[in-house]
Order: structure tokens, then C-alpha cells, then sequence
């Protein structure tokens, strides 16, 4: 691990199981008091999913992260899963945690970058880069602001980031009094989702890492009101029951669950 004051690099290794195919990923981190900047375990089982899943599930979809803080998982799918558009989103009145996103895309040679946050470069994205477009965009849970509304909005059929269809969530369930504005922010985005692509056979879907931290903790009432299903996914079925994920000694000791959540069927 390379320093600079509190500035630091951690380096990911994902590797398959016959060792072949690897991918390193170096990602930006600023060690300070702020939950987004710097790589939590959940984030590590989640990028390990996507690297598990990177030669199907996610090829041709748009996919969006909320409360991404590093954007680990993001900047993995946009590197080896061949999605069309991966949109990185984390509190809007906190755009300093998106400066290790930055930073990181830049140390991994991405390329193809929309920054919301930079008025010089809010729709310059190239159609012909190596990598799908990347966007940096601010999305605050529970809030409907401006940015949340161009995603929902349907007149926005030639902006790649506009209908996700695969949300992805690290650690997102961290603090109870949270727990319903990142479901109903959840809801709205796959509402939509469905709504835009009706003839699509594809469901959306909020693919979920979660640490426990209280056995009296459970979103299962909220899910329900808001009239969400779920499906947990044993970290067995991609090879995230280890202490030591691509070589980061994560998750470590700490109880990470994995859960797939989608609306419910009429």
C-alpha cells in the first residue's frame, strides 16, 4: 500500500478458480473519519460477485450504485463485465467522497467518464471509448432532487444513465433510522426501470451486501410495504466465503450476508 499524508492506494486481486484469469484493481482511499472513503468488506464481496458473474450477468445492462462511497463493484463491472453504462451515484451534498472515484478511475485507465459535478464535462462522454460510459452523478436517499428525477424521467430515452436496470448496493443497511429512504429510493429506480422496458424479459434488480451488525435489525416490514421481494444469495455460490477476498484480508472476521431484492409480481 502506497501513502501520501492520509491519501492511499489499496490494490484488488480477483482471481477464478483455476487461477487463469485475473484482475487487479487499484482503488483511491482517504483515511478519515467519513464512512465513504475507504473500502468496507462489503464492498469487496460485492466487486467479488461481479468478477464471478463478469462473463454473463451483467453483459448489455445499465447499472447503477447507490451510496457507492470507493465504487469498488462499479469500477470492476466497468472493467471486465461488459456492461453498457455503469453510473456511480453517493450523497449529493457530500461530492468530496466522489474524488477517490475519480482518482481511481484514472489509476485503472478508464476512459468514457460523464462528471455531473464538473460543468465542463457534464455530457462529453465518447461513444467509442474501450471501456462503457461512466457516470458520476449525486443521489441522495429518500430525497427527490433533480438528479433523481432525470433518472425516472422517460423523455430521456438517449441518456445511458437515465434506466438502470441492475442497482447495486454495498453496506448500504447501516444505520436503522436509513433503512426505508434506501428502500424507497431502491423502489422508485426499479419502478421505472420496469415501467420504460416492458417488453424486456429481464427483471430489475438491487443486488445487495450487507453487514449484521444487530440480530434485532430487518428491513423484511419495509420491503413488504413497499412491496419488494428478496432472495438471499449464499456468498458460497461465488466464492465470497472467505476471510481473504482478492487478496484484500476482507471481509476479515465480519458477517456479511448477500441478498437479491426485485419488485413483486402482480
Amino acid at each position: 500500500m502506497e501513502s501520501t499524508s492520509l491519501q492511499t492506494k489499496k490494490t484488488f486481486k480477483f482471481t477464478n478458480s483455476s487461477g487463469k484469469d485475473s484482475l487487479e484493481v487499484t482503488i483511491s482511499e482517504t483515511m478519515e473519519p467519513h464512512y465513504s472513503q475507504y473500502v468496507w468488506p462489503c464492498s469487496v464481496v460485492l466487486a467479488q460477485y461481479i468478477w464471478h458473474h463478469s462473463k454473463s450477468l451483467f453483459k448489455g445492462k445499465h447499472l447503477l450504485e447507490i451510496g457507492a462511497g470507493t465504487a469498488l463493484p462499479s469500477i470492476v463491472a466497468a472493467m471486465c463485465a461488459s456492461p453498457d453504462s455503469v453510473t456511480i451515484t453517493d450523497n449529493e451534498f457530500f461530492p468530496k467522497c466522489f474524488t477517490n472515484c475519480r482518482k481511481s478511475i484514472l489509476y485503472n485507465n478508464l476512459e468514457n467518464v460523464c462528471d455531473h459535478f464538473n460543468k465542463h464535462n457534464g455530457s462529453n462522454v465518447k461513444r467509442t471509448s474501450k471501456n462503457c460510459p461512466i457516470h458520476l452523478m449525486g443521489l441522495t436517499w429518500g430525497q427527490v432532487s433533480p438528479h433523481f428525477v432525470k433518472l425516472l424521467q422517460k423523455k430521456n430515452t438517449e441518456d445511458h444513465h437515465a434506466f438502470p436496470n441492475v442497482i447495486l448496493g454495498s453496506d448500504c443497511f447501516y444505520d436503522e433510522t436509513l433503512f426505508e429512504d434506501v428502500i424507497c429510493t431502491v423502489y422508485y429506480l426499479l419502478k421505472s426501470s420496469a415501467e420504460f422496458n416492458q417488453q424486456s424479459c429481464f427483471k430489475p434488480v438491487f443486488l445487495c451486501t450487507y453487514q449484521m451488525r444487530s440480530a434485532d435489525w430487518s428491513i423484511s416490514a419495509l420491503l413488504h410495504k413497499w412491496k419488494l421481494e428478496y432472495e438471499d444469495i449464499p456468498l458460497s455460490d461465488f466464492a465470497a466465503d472467505e476471510s481473504d477476498i482478492a487478496s484484500s484480508a476482507m471481509p476479515g472476521n465480519h458477517k456479511i450476508e448477500m441478498m437479491k431484492i426485485s419488485l413483486k409480481d402482480k
